[in-house]
């Protein structure tokens, strides 16, 4: 399972969600569910200009979390 570290980077950075929506040019309500893990799938576009406008990589961004009694290195 994956989720996205949006809404801690955003906190971390004193960033408001509007901002990152006008200087990313994404739809508020998408960087809203978003910042609170609201998200079946994500568009690559989408993640690549949030990336681009808060200068992160994508790992920085999605995070892989590890089901109970699975480990890391199983694929």
């Amino acid at each position: 399972m994956y989720r996205l570290k949006l809404g801690d980077i955003l906190r971390e950075r004193g960033m408001t969600q509007t901002e990152l929506a006008e200087q990313a040019g994404i739809r508020p309500a998408t960087i809203s569910m978003w910042a609170r893990g609201v998200v079946d799938s994500v568009s690559l576009e989408l993640v690549t200009k949030i990336c681009d406008t808060l200068e992160i990589r994508i790992e920085d961004l999605i995070v892989r979390d590890e089901e109970p009694g699975q480990s890391a290195l199983v694929a």
